[in-house]
C-alpha cells in the first residue's frame, strides 16, 4: 500500500522535527484538530516566527496545511492527479512546461477561498514549483523554502 509506505517514510522526519524542537502553540494545534479531526501521520514544521505547517494524511491523500501562530488557518494543499486538473489549467501549463517533468500536483485553497494549482517539476539538478490559477494563468510567487508553500507577491 503506497500510503502506508509513504507514511512510514515520513516517520523519521517526525522524529527529526521533535529533535529540533518544533514547538507548536496549543492554539495552532487546537485549530488544526478542529479543521482536520481525522488527520493521520501529522508532521509539524515552523516556517518562520508566525507560520506553522502540518503535513498529514487525510482521506488517504497527502495534505499540507498552513496556520498562523494565532491559530488562523491560511491555506491547505491537497495532492491530486494531473488528469483531474481543470482543462484550462492543463492547457495553460502545457503551453510552457513539459508534462513528463511533473513530479506532483497539489490543489491549494486559501482562507479567502482562492484556488490555485501547484506543480512540482523536475529541472536538470533541482526541483522547481510553479503555480497556476483556476483560469490557467501562471502566477508570480515567492517561495517559503522550508515547507514549499508560497505566498503570492502582487
Amino acid at each position: 500500500n503506497m500510503i502506508k509506505l509513504f507514511s512510514l517514510s515520513l516517520q523519521p522526519l517526525f522524529l527529526a522535527a521533535i529533535m529540533f524542537g518544533v514547538k507548536v502553540p496549543d492554539i495552532v494545534l487546537d485549530a488544526f484538530d478542529t479543521k482536520f479531526p481525522s488527520a493521520d501521520e501529522v508532521i509539524w514544521d515552523k516556517v518562520d516566527d508566525k507560520t506553522y505547517t502540518a503535513s498529514f494524511i487525510f482521506n488517504d491523500t497527502l495534505h499540507v496545511a498552513r496556520f498562523s501562530d494565532k491559530g488562523k488557518w491560511q491555506e491547505t494543499r491537497k495532492e491530486i492527479e494531473y488528469d483531474s486538473l481543470p482543462e484550462k489549467v492543463i492547457n495553460g501549463f502545457e503551453k510552457t512546461y513539459n508534462v513528463s517533468k511533473v513530479k506532483s500536483v497539489m490543489r491549494s485553497e486559501s482562507s479567502t477561498g482562492k484556488i490555485k494549482y501547484v506543480f512540482e517539476i523536475k529541472k536538470l539538478i533541482k526541483t522547481e514549483e510553479v503555480i497556476f490559477s483556476e483560469l490557467g494563468k501562471e502566477q508570480v510567487a515567492k517561495m517559503c523554502i522550508r515547507d514549499r508553500l508560497y505566498s503570492e507577491s502582487s
